[in-house]
């Protein structure tokens, strides 16, 4: 079993993750909307449905400590990607396969049953937190623009953009999570990159063939 905990990176971050109930939204997504998203899959496709994110096998919230308990992906065979090389088209294609399943799902799902969702009506890149999220964005907006100055085929096209909004994304940020009852909306993976994704490969050509991903809402 795998215990996975947050990345509390300053003190304003374990405040909002205090105060917004980030912990409880996890672990309500991990315990009623994933197991609800992979009955609706399977029902439409008995046996060949494959579940695409690592199941929840126990919750707890307060004290002695808060915990996440999620199976052990390792014992399936899945590993991490090698993180000196990126994800290349293969791996990208998996893992937007799996997301697309889990959007397709749980815009059916609201359509089913749309009260399961109301925990999770505000996203956490909200107007509430923006003075906190701006501050991570602006950071890591400006970091990418100085390392893409370091890139000769894009550091003229791209980093001085990227310097330019850097002080403007947290706006797009908020702007495009918000939800809009007169369009469409989706469930999101709230952290996809790298580290929260386990691939499995074939021992015979080593070719990535399946996906899995640590959810977080």
């Amino acid at each position: 079993m795998v215990l996975i905990r947050g990345r509390i990176t300053s003190f304003n971050l374990l405040q909002i993750v205090s105060e917004s109930g980030v912990f409880e939204r996890e672990a309500g997504a991990l315990m009623t909307i994933m197991p609800a998203l992979y009955r609706l899959l399977d029902d439409k496709s008995p046996g060949e449905f494959q579940p695409f994110a690592a199941r929840c096998l126990y919750y707890h919230s307060g004290y002695p400590a808060s915990a996440i308990v999620l199976e052990d992906l390792k014992e399936q065979g899945f590993r991490m990607a090698d993180s000196t090389t990126g994800l290349d088209m293969q791996h990208c294609l998996l893992v937007m396969k799996a997301i697309a399943q889990s959007h397709a799902a749980s815009a059916v799902l609201h359509l089913k049953d749309p009260e399961i969702f109301i925990p999770f009506s505000e996203s956490f890149y909200c107007e509430r937190h923006r003075k906190t999220i701006g501050n991570i964005v602006y950071s890591n907006m400006k970091s990418l623009a100085k390392e893409v100055e370091k890139w000769p085929l894009f550091n003229d096209r791209f980093a001085s953009k990227l310097h330019r909004i850097a002080d403007k994304a947290v706006n797009f940020l908020i702007k495009f999570v918000e939800r809009d009852d007169d369009d469409f909306n989706t469930f999101n993976h709230g952290d996809l990159w790298q580290n929260n994704i386990m691939f499995r490969y074939s021992d015979d050509t080593d070719e990535v063939v399946d996906v899995r991903y640590v959810p977080i809402y």
